[in-house]
């Protein structure tokens, strides 16, 4: 394409033939679609190819063009609504593709670019004539037999063809105006360098420099060996290859000539076309396509994934989604309508003033207004999501009242038990959009006082209630519970235990709940903690506590009319389904604190833990890791008292439960555990109170283990009925009992408040003492240990191996140092997405890019398959080699981690039965590939290329240390590996790595623990 020329030529500009004449009839349309050929036949009225056979062989030429043009220069932003008119696409052809009448590819691509355009954009324009193929002069000549065209719909015949390479490049270059003037250089230079101009011209490192500063490129082509180009620097290589191979040159634009001019039509009327007027051609243009941009920006605004508004305003984000559709609904029928008229100018059915009546109309004010609308709703949204993000980043949950069913006619009473529930711990601000929006200082003052009011206390819990989409009217903001909180958050104290809670051992009653999914384990905590708080049914219905969510279903009147019973709370733990009835709830282990009130056990703490379910119903591969996480929990206690088994009376999977899941707490625990068993049965008011038929069945179970023998008699077993807490939770959805089934609850109630004075009299007198974990050695206990240090040893390998290159190259000068950052969430990293590249000591590195995870990833739509979790983040910083350790020394270091790493993988494997694969090899390849990417994607490798030898190397190593391991057969002795993994654990890089992993444990421990206070005596 010329600069300076408003029109693209049509071929070479020394021939001169008929075929190549740019006057009428003639029309030029440039290549944006399908591949045409010479003869082939052209419908003008719709812009498109239509595919023949050539009945000219003999008077087709081929004529050599070899020409290149090559230009860069800023984009003026207000062009932005018509990019094909900025780089002289024809009127007609550009009207077609905007009305969507013929396909768009290559070039004709660029319209669709939805990217910034701004005063940092840049296009850098690059066109290379290759080959024109054009009809002789004698096909044009009057005395010529034509032949007879057969296919009917076609207005032109393509009598020329340029074959060549076109590339559209945009580059977004940093907002540095002392950078973009370096950048600017480097562009001309390379341009120079495309056109081949001058045979000694290159890039210096300082042009290769600036040019890898640019932020982004987009690259447009008729050949899509260059659409894939990501980096501006591979532009030349790429040609240069695409130029060598015949196939790649595609059409650039092609000289079409009237079909009666070359075929016999007879019926000349039927492939008449009439063009449009240049002024009428922006007048649709001017009418279509600031919309079309509009609609554009909008798209990319709702690509972006909102995770705060799916999870928190579904409603909201629903109605975002109809109201875009409606938005896209409505340029479609316009295109439509459009697209009909200028089909119609075109065959010549009506006249071309019909353009003007049919855009003065009302459809583009209505069109403007709902579009104007939409764009301010999603304003709206936008800033909420970012505000959401905010309070979540200062450590609020944000919650929004709509969940929890609040009306315009509740009184301050209701309203504060619906908000409020049976939180504890925790600090609510109720607010709406308006009263941030008009009393922002105020907003301010109270997050600063409430976040104060934290650092005094980390149990504190704060909580943002939304009032913005229920019809309850705020006029102030409301702080929840109404304590004296406001005057007194700047004079916190630290709270002083009663002398009776300060004489008891500050070490909790660790309980671990286990059960199957659905057997009821969250329903009986719920139920625990009120047990513990009220003295009787009756005092427990004014105000209930409900510590986790609950769902379930229950028949009302006489017709057994069914309702799904639910109650929210203030429950940040949990991440919890209940649309899913049946389904395991607590997919994380969370503990509850609560500390004792009565009698001898008073100012005891007993810490529940409760698991995630085993038999979940989305199967053993959920299953397995549900207890994989239940023993990584445990390995980072410190002690462990008890484990409680919630059972179902009459339960028919305990084969199941006790032979796959159960034996490898005992595994791991070893056999001083089997004393500390508890049995809990569940729903126990269908059998009077015992375990019914599950009492035989899990004695010869019992019994049968190869375990050390577990006890299971009345001592040791305690029945409860959760009926009675469901009861609370209808009361407070308004159901209704008469006073038969009120007595029959309260019976419930009453037994089971007996049953738990006996479970914490028996806790008391017989596992006060606990077992200390870390004590422990098991072979289920070496395994998490092990996978423990998998990342931290490829990671201090790939890194030592870093430091022995640099100081190759470096002699003795600086080395890179790992520095493990503590995570405070549940991530991972997808293999798939994008990561950011940063460079440290002449290193490209590819950041950790940390995925948000919960069940599934929060931040892709990638296959769960393609994420791995890590327990830290990973950042790089360049040190002054002050140890100067030899390239021997590091070496020996690397050799010792490369064996350790198979001894490990052997005993992985071979306590695992074989069933499991090699973590550390996949590592490996994980490794190889990231630096390999690194080498593909940059143009200034060298180093990471020696690093993927080195690696590549390691591996073989590794695999050849497996394979002896393999070949001997030998049993690894437990305590072997246990000194191995001491001594690993010694190496710095190691250590520091797992004292991040350590320090994510606890803050996860802590961040999924809830101190639950009874407060007894105060209801």
């Amino acid at each position: 394409m010329h600069e300076n020329d408003n029109v693209l030529p049509s071929c070479c500009s020394d021939l001169s033939v008929t075929a190549a004449c740019l006057s009428s009839p003639f029309i030029q349309r440039r290549a944006v679609g399908s591949s045409g050929r010479i003869s082939w036949l052209y419908d003008a009225i719709n812009d498109q190819i239509i595919s023949g056979p050539n009945v000219f062989n003999d008077s087709t030429v081929t004529f050599s063009c070899q020409r290149k043009e090559c230009f860069m220069k800023p984009c003026d932003p207000n062009l932005r609504s018509n990019l094909l008119k900025w780089c002289n696409t024809e009127d007609e052809l550009r009207l077609s593709v905007a009305l969507q009448l013929c396909e768009s590819k290559g070039i004709g691509e660029f319209i669709n670019y939805s990217g910034s355009i701004d005063e940092y954009t840049r296009f850098l324009c690059y066109t290379h004539h290759q080959t024109t193929e054009y009809f002789k002069d004698e096909v044009f000549t009057s005395n010529t037999i034509k032949p007879r065209k057969l296919v009917i719909d076609a207005t032109h015949a393509i009598v020329l063809v340029n074959f060549g390479i076109e590339a559209l490049v945009v580059l977004q270059l940093p907002p540095d105006d002392e950078q973009v003037q370096t950048i600017d250089h480097a562009l001309e230079r390379l341009c120079t360098l495309l056109k081949g101009d001058q045979q000694d011209v290159t890039l210096s490192d300082e042009h290769i420099e600036s040019l890898e500063k640019i932020l982004q490129i987009k690259v447009f082509s008729n050949t899509a060996e260059l659409t894939g180009v990501k980096s501006v620097l591979d532009l030349h290589p790429k040609i240069q290859s695409s130029l060598k191979n015949e196939h790649l040159l595609k059409p650039l634009n092609y000289n079409l000539c009237p079909i009666n001019y070359i075929y016999d039509t007879r019926d000349e009327n039927k492939y008449t076309f009439t063009e449009l007027s240049n002024a009428d051609v922006i007048a649709i243009e001017s009418y279509l396509l600031p919309f079309s941009v509009d609609l554009k920006n909008v798209a990319r605004a709702m690509g972006q994934s909102y995770p705060n508004l799916r999870q928190h305003l579904k409603g909201e984000h629903k109605n975002m989604l109809t109201s875009y559709q409606q938005l896209k609904a409505m340029y479609n029928n316009e295109i439509h309508r459009i697209r009909k008229l200028v089909i119609d100018i075109r065959r010549g059915d009506i006249k071309e003033s019909k353009i003007h009546e049919e855009l003065s109309n009302d459809l583009e004010d209505n069109s403007r207004k709902m579009l104007a609308d939409f764009r301010n709703q999603l304003k709206k949204i936008q800033k909420k999501d970012s505000f959401i993000e905010d309070l979540s980043e200062k450590g609020f949950i944000y919650q929004n009242a709509a969940d929890r069913e609040i009306y315009a006619d509740d009184n301050r009473q209701v309203l504060e038990q619906k908000v409020l529930g049976g939180a504890t711990s925790t600090h609510i601000i109720c607010s709406n959009d308006t009263l941030y929006e008009k009393s922002q200082s105020k907003w301010h003052t109270l997050c600063d006082q409430l976040l104060k009011e934290r650092e005094g206390n980390p149990q504190l819990n704060l909580i943002y209630v939304d009032f913005s989409y229920v019809p309850y009217k705020l006029n102030d903001f409301i702080i929840l519970p109404t304590t004296e909180i406001i005057s007194n958050l700047d004079e916190t104290q630290p709270i002083t235990a009663p002398k009776s809670e300060r004489s008891k051992s500050v070490e909790p009653i660790n309980i671990l709940l286990l059960g199957e999914s659905g057997v009821g384990k969250s329903t009986f905590i719920n139920a625990f903690v009120n047990y513990l708080k009220f003295d009787d049914l009756k005092q427990a219905e004014k105000n209930p506590t409900v510590l986790i969510p609950v769902s379930f279903m229950i028949t009302v009147d006489d017709n057994f009319t069914e309702r799904v019973v639910k109650y929210e709370c203030a429950d940040d733990l949990n991440n919890e389904d209940h649309d899913n009835l049946g389904k395991s709830i607590t997919q994380h282990c969370k503990s509850y604190v609560f500390t004792l009130q009565d009698g001898r056990n008073r100012g005891q703490k007993l810490r529940i833990i409760d698991t995630p379910g085993i038999g979940d119903t989305e199967g053993l591969n959920q299953d397995d890791k549900n207890m994989q996480h239940v023993l990584s929990y445990i390995n980072n206690l410190t002690h462990l008292n008890a484990i409680c088994i919630l059972l179902k009376p009459n339960n028919s999977r305990l084969t199941v439960f006790f032979r796959s899941r159960f034996t490898q707490l005992i595994d791991m625990l070893g056999e001083n555990i089997c004393d500390r068993i508890l049995f809990c049965f569940t729903n126990a008011r269908s059998t009077f109170y015992t375990p019914g038929d599950t009492g035989p069945l899990l004695k010869a179970l019992l019994n049968s283990l190869p375990a050390k023998r577990i006890p299971f008699s009345k001592e040791n077993t305690f029945c409860f009925d959760s009926e009675s807490f469901r009861y609370l939770v209808a009361k407070l959805n308004r159901i209704k009992f008469n006073s038969m089934e009120e007595a029959d609850y309260n019976g419930s109630w009453e037994k089971s408040m007996t049953e738990l004075n006996r479970l914490i009299g028996y806790i008391h007198s017989n596992m006060s003492d606990p077992i200390i974990l870390n004590d422990s050695h098991s072979a289920k206990h070496a395994q998490l240990m092990i996978n423990s240090t998998i990342r931290p040893m490829l990671e201090a390998m790939r890194n030592t191996l870093r430091n022995i290159i640099l100081l190759n190259e470096r002699w003795h000068k600086t080395c890179i140092e790992l520095c493990p950052k503590i995570i405070k969430g549940t991530t991972a990293i997808c293999l798939e997405c994008p990561r950011k590249r940063i460079k440290i000591c002449d290193f490209w590195v590819a950041t950790d890019g940390l995925h948000v995870v919960q069940n599934k990833c929060r931040t892709c739509q990638c296959d769960p398959s393609q994420h791995y979790r890590i327990d830290y983040e990973l950042e790089y910083k360049e040190i002054e080699n002050s140890a100067k350790p030899t390239e021997e020394d590091m070496r020996k270091v690397l050799h010792n981690l490369c064996e350790a790493s198979a001894e490990f993988s052997y005993f992985l494997l071979q306590s695992a039965g074989n069933s499991q694969h090699d973590p550390f090899f996949l590592g490996f390849e994980r490794m190889i590939k990231e630096e390999s990417d690194i080498c593909d994607e940059k143009t200034s490798y060298k180093f990471n290329l020696h690093l993927v030898e080195q690696l590549q190397l390691l591996k073989t190593h590794y695999e050849k240390a497996n394979k002896k391991l393999a070949t001997k057969k030998m049993i690894t002795e437990l305590d072997v590996i246990y000194q191995k993994i001491e001594n690993v654990n010694e190496h710095r890089m190691i250590k520091q790595q797992m004292n991040a992993i350590q320090g994510w444990y606890k803050f996860m421990t802590k961040y999924y623990e809830s101190d639950v206070p009874i407060n007894k005596g105060n209801q």
